[in-house]
């Protein structure tokens, strides 16, 4: 299964008592239980093979959930976020609509950095500049592995931060389709540390 999936947590589902709403390849299970006192919330638990509650250097293991929002649900993690339609983080919201882990964004501080890594990863010095002009662009690539033109490529967001951001989500994805660049390395080996699910 994929790493990361979201779940719009509903009354109804709250009300329908106790279930397993993710099974890792470990045999952890993430368990969505409603919360007796109050039928609006509830308790993700991440219980492990022994049926004890997974703790980790980054927290996790028991997280408290609303009826109606959305939550974003990876190994050790529970985030809360807007619904897709009303996120102002175009980066992310694009991710969000397109199925992608959120480490496909990749946030720089400054245009040096982005350009350092853009010429590393052999980007065109035209490709650079148009992405340098508007702050973000997305590049295309096929791993090593699935070299097959039948198979979708694999995309990266990039984006400096701090900028003067688009007004629009719709200026945004302009912004992408003009700044999108086929790259030819192996983006999966050099991918620097950036947002992780």
């Amino acid at each position: 299964m994929a790493n990361f999936f979201e779940i719009l947590v509903s009354s109804e589902l709250l009300a329908a008592g106790p279930q397993v709403i993710r099974k890792g390849d470990s045999g952890a299970r993430m368990i969505l239980v409603p919360d007796p006192q109050d039928p609006t919330s509830g308790w993700i638990l991440e219980v492990g093979t022994g049926g004890r509650i997974i703790s980790s250097s980054r927290g996790g293991g028991l997280w408290k959930v609303k009826s109606g929002r959305v939550y974003r649900i990876s190994p050790h993690k529970v985030l809360c976020l807007p619904p897709v339609e009303e996120d102002r983080d175009f980066p992310r919201r694009y991710c969000r609509e397109h199925q992608l882990p959120f480490r496909a964004m990749w946030c720089f501080r400054s245009m040096e950095d982005l350009e350092k890594v853009l010429q590393r990863l052999g980007v065109s010095l035209d490709a650079i500049n148009g992405i340098k002009r508007d702050g973000a662009g997305r590049l295309r690539y096929l791993t090593s592995w699935d070299h097959n033109p039948s198979r979708a490529p694999r995309e990266v967001i990039v984006y400096v931060r701090g900028l003067k951001r688009p007004r629009t989500y719709e200026e945004f994805l302009s912004i992408l389709e003009r700044n999108s660049v086929w790259v030819k390395e192996d983006l999966t080996s050099s991918s620097p540390d950036r947002w992780r699910d």
